[in-house]
């Protein structure tokens, strides 16, 4: 995905040029620090929201970084756990954001004066109201038979896939964190490549990656996205659906979402879960902790046991 540098990395004529000149890496201006080459490098300003007690993330509501992201809340993660200290939430922020490779992280942030950060950074979208009528799904609980659409446009309802483990995630295209909807999507390739070649999965495992951003997610797009990933559509479905059950579906799954037709502000909340051949949830993980092999481990051992 096409990315461009921040105003904090130097013009890249100099960076062709150091390049050029047999340099393995470039200066930061400011501080002098080595560039890698496949790292890029913004500065970023937008509010605190929360701040987890795991010491690795805050999540910030931060203004579009241009040519890259657009403006939404989501965990960052950091470099250090001090990054936070003396911070609490609704406070205004400035902060270098690094992407390299396969991670990104905060490394450098400051707290800002009030009035240097809008009071709502991504524009005014806001969290989508849980509805008290539709349940939250706990591990053990049945799962309705949605209907939702695939990237082929063709409708489909999740009891189709009864008799199978199905593992699904949530993500939305636009994404550019290489640790997030990314980094998901490289699990399931993964888990899919398994699968092929497992006695106990092949054949019994199905795929399924919901999209959160349903109004540009349309089944072309998604068909576009999924053959990033996979040349096998027949046990890795690409989910879309009118916004209310996109809604319902992340509501029930505890996945909450905030967007804003001007700014596409969405708030970046990561679940997986696992559901068992009888419909019901097995399992969920939160964040984006888990492994292809957490995932191939729970279905492997609850297909044995059914």
């Amino acid at each position: 995905m096409k990315a461009f540098l921040a105003k904090s990395i130097l013009p890249l004529a100099a960076i062709f040029a150091a390049l050029l000149s047999g340099c393995g890496d470039v200066e930061r201006e400011s501080t002098g620090e080595a560039i890698e080459p496949d790292e890029q490098v913004f500065e970023v300003k937008g509010r605190v929201r929360s701040i987890p007690d795991d010491g690795e993330t805050i999540n910030i509501e931060h203004e579009e970084i241009p040519g890259f992201m657009p403006a939404m809340t989501m965990p960052f993660h950091l470099k250090e756990a001090g990054l936070v200290e003396g911070l609490e939430p609704g406070d205004a922020v400035g902060f270098r954001y690094v992407v390299r490779g396969r991670e990104s992280f905060i490394d450098r942030m400051e707290k800002l004066e009030d009035d240097a950060v809008s009071p709502s950074p991504a524009g005014e979208g806001r969290r989508r109201p849980a509805d008290p009528r539709i349940p939250r799904l706990e591990e053990g609980d049945t799962i309705p038979s949605f209907r939702l659409v695939n990237q082929d446009d063709e409708p489909f309802y999740f009891h189709e896939f009864e008799g199978r483990a199905i593992a699904m995630t949530f993500i939305f295209t636009r994404c550019p964190v290489p640790d997030f909807c990314p980094l998901m999507s490289e699990r399931f390739q993964t888990i899919q490549e398994r699968a092929a070649e497992h006695p106990d999965l092949h054949g019994n495992i199905q795929l399924v990656s919901v999209t959160i951003d349903p109004e540009y997610d349309t089944p072309e797009v998604l068909n576009d996205y999924a053959a990033r990933y996979t040349d096998n559509t027949e046990n890795w479905t690409f989910a879309t659906g009118g916004r209310d059950r996109i809604d319902e579906l992340t509501t029930r799954f505890s996945v909450y979402i905030e967007d804003d037709a001007e700014s596409a502000n969405i708030d970046h909340a990561l679940a997986t879960v696992l559901i068992g051949p009888d419909g019901r949830l097995e399992k969920i993980w939160r964040g984006n902790t888990w492994s292809a092999d957490d995932v191939i481990g729970a279905a492997e051992s609850l297909l044995q046991e059914q």
